[in-house]
């Protein structure tokens, strides 16, 4: 190998990019048309050149790949976060309830108990005091002491209480609508012997009578 080879070598890769000057191409040009070797150089910095080429496009294929891979992991990550809260929404709100405040709901002005002939007492709710999902009684001794508590005695009995329960979500409302009056029966003051009706207030831990035996 002569020393004008070494310096084509030296400019070949040069020459494979089109990075050399015009002189120089023309030289390279003109010693590879004769120059066998470095004819065979060349072919191979072309080579690797495309290898090179075909690496960094395949690479960047698969960056691409993650990257939509990725979107994808997220999007459905937010899918199931979103889906999550409104299913916790639906069940705390719309499947927890809670007792109706006494006097948030004006139910003094909207509660009462009315006597028919046949001494069936009616628990009457109009507006805002309609508006409960369940309705729950609690009988109470005359010592004060509610059902399900120690020493309560069932046959001296002293009240009957009633406490509104709604959906949390009403509680949340920022309006509240009016509701259907409702009747609801309670029990015969001829065989059952409360000397009450009250409306308990959970919130407060309140009684409010609503009727007593005359």
């Amino acid at each position: 190998m002569n020393n004008k080879c070494d310096i084509i070598k030296d400019l070949l890769p040069l020459y494979a990019e089109n990075m050399c000057s015009d002189d120089s191409r023309q030289a390279v040009a003109e010693h590879i048309a004769e120059c066998e070797s470095c004819r065979n150089e060349l072919k191979k910095i072309n080579t690797d050149v495309a290898i090179q080429a075909d690496s960094d496009v395949s690479m960047f294929k698969r960056i691409k790949k993650r990257a939509r891979i990725e979107k994808v992991v997220i999007s459905i990550v937010s899918i199931v976060f979103v889906l999550s809260a409104l299913w916790f929404a639906q069940f705390f709100l719309i499947n927890t309830d809670c007792a109706m405040d006494y006097e948030k709901y004006n139910l003094a002005e909207n509660v009462k108990v009315e006597v028919d002939e046949d001494g069936l007492l009616w628990l009457c709710t109009d507006n805002e005091a309609s508006t409960y999902d369940y309705y729950y009684p609690m009988p109470v001794d005359a010592n004060g002491i509610k059902m399900g508590e120690d020493g309560f005695d069932k046959n001296n009995k002293g009240s009957f209480n009633v406490t509104f329960h709604h959906r949390k979500v009403n509680e949340l409302a920022m309006i509240q609508m009016p509701g259907q009056k409702k009747r609801t029966p309670l029990f015969n003051i001829n065989e059952k012997e409360y000397k009450f009706v009250k409306y308990y207030d959970e919130n407060t831990d309140t009684e409010y009578v609503l009727w007593e035996r005359g």
